[in-house]
């Protein structure tokens, strides 16, 4: 599920809590309204009955009843003799509610039907008046309120949404700006320090412990750095060392065959060692862009060709095919030895991690302004979640992929240090198919090429 920006959930809660705060308000205001009314009501009906009451004769009261009517249609008046028969109605109060009412003296509120009247009863020796006032009234202009908050409050709530996001966008503006500056800076580039802001805010404290912590990385970084750099190098003449002292007990007289055997496991050991020590020395340098790499133009097409050649032997021993389709005379510029590197330990993964009976296929085309090298092979492939981390230092996908001798971790590590360091990448591709690795190498063309294929 995809997340919200800050600034999305930021305007979001405020819209929430806009809304609870509207709807909280309203509902208090409408029914504080109400009562505002109701007590408005009370004293009217109130006053109307103290006043008919004050009038002795019989017909005088319904006659002021009936005038007070005329002026206001919300009014109605029923009077009742001392043995509780109707002596007089108004029309517009039902006998039904008009014997309601007498239930309680107090003003209180009766429904009729549809309709609802606040009524109140005043009596004395000889009869009983009813005075009721039609609510109607008090629940249209009810009505008029809660439809001008339904219209008014969708408005409001965009409006502090729109705010929230405007808001939020300026407050977080300077954070962008920090993860712009953060995101700029690279491995190679660890002295570098994100600009601290001038306001003594929350901001300038988390920059202060950003730059604080670039430092300590930066130390630690170096130091890791000088450690490869520093061992690999101390490491290679004690194992030239013993390679030569190897060499010279199996040219010595009388040595046996089981010893010699021996001394060629050892020797073979050596020379492994010997190699993940030059490719530790070699990673160390472009760790530290000491890495002299002499550019010169050469031919990529023979080059790839040549490689192909020198590990057929490897692959008729696996019994792996080698397909080629390479354009001709693709010229890029670079170092012989360090794109040699590259294409060879490409060809030397194909190979060990395939299936026997299994293919690798080559291809080297000429695109707009790269030559682009595919190079892809049957087998298990490679699982989702390892792709991310196949060129990392020291990371091996899974030795179940190959009855080959496990390796060390460095090849493609140091083969995308190699391309980058032209002006190239390597990248493994996505869409490949569950039984099928391949990997595309880029590099940087000097020339148009010609289209024809070698067979």
């Amino acid at each position: 599920m995809k997340t919200l920006p800050i600034r999305w959930k930021f305007a979001a809660w405020m819209a929430g809590l806009t809304t609870f705060i509207l709807v909280v308000y309203s509902g208090s205001t409408l029914v504080n309204f109400y009562q505002e009314q109701i007590e408005a009501v009370d004293l009217e009906i109130t006053a109307e009955g103290h006043r008919l009451m004050g009038i002795k004769e019989p017909a005088r009261i319904e006659e002021a009843a009936r005038e007070d009517e005329s002026y206001a249609d919300w009014l109605a008046h029923a009077v009742f003799d001392e043995s509780g028969r109707l002596r007089f109605r108004s029309d517009r109060l039902t006998e039904r509610a008009a014997r309601l009412a007498l239930v309680n003296e107090l003003p209180h509120t009766i429904r009729d039907g549809k309709e609802r009247w606040r009524t109140a009863v005043f009596t004395d020796s000889e009869s009983a008046i009813v005075v009721a006032y039609n609510l109607r009234e008090v629940w249209d202009v009810l009505a008029d309120l809660v439809f001008a908050y339904v219209l008014s409050m969708p408005v409001a709530i965009a409006i502090v949404a729109l705010s929230g996001i405007w808001i939020s966008g300026r407050a977080l503006r300077p954070l962008g700006d920090l993860t712009n500056a953060v995101e700029r800076i690279r491995a190679e580039h660890l002295d570098d320090r994100v600009e601290v802001p001038v306001a003594k805010d929350e901001l300038q404290r988390l920059t202060l412990v950003f730059n604080a912590m670039l430092g300590r990385l930066q130390r630690s970084f170096e130091q890791a750095r000088r450690f490869a750099a520093d061992a690999s190098h101390e490491l290679r003449t004690p194992l030239t060392i013993l390679r030569g002292e190897v060499e010279s007990l199996m040219r010595a007289p009388g040595i046996t065959p089981d010893h010699q055997r021996k001394l060629v496991s050892v020797q073979e050991e050596i020379a492994r060692q010997h190699h993940i020590t030059d490719n530790l020395l070699l990673l160390a340098r472009f760790d530290t862009g000491a890495a002299q790499i002499p550019m010169q133009e050469l031919e990529f097409s023979s080059l790839v060709a040549e490689a192909c050649d020198d590990v057929e032997a490897l692959a008729e021993g696996r019994q792996v095919r080698i397909e080629r389709k390479l354009a001709e005379t693709v010229l890029v510029v670079g170092d012989q030895s360090h794109i040699r590197r590259v294409v060879l330990n490409l060809l030397d993964n194909a190979i060990k991690f395939n299936t026997r009976g299994g293919v690798v296929r080559c291809s080297l085309v000429a695109g707009k302004d790269k030559a682009i090298f595919r190079i892809g092979n049957t087998g298990p492939g490679i699982q989702p979640e390892m792709r991310s981390r196949l060129f990392e230092r020291f990371f091996r996908a899974d030795p179940s992929r190959s009855d080959a001798r496990p390796g060390h971790g460095l090849g493609l590590s140091l083969s995308r240090e190699i391309a980058r360091a032209h002006g190239g990448d390597l990248e493994v591709e996505e869409s490949t198919a569950a039984d099928w690795t391949e990997f595309v190498l880029s590099l940087p063309l000097v020339s148009k090429t010609r289209d024809s294929a070698l067979s």
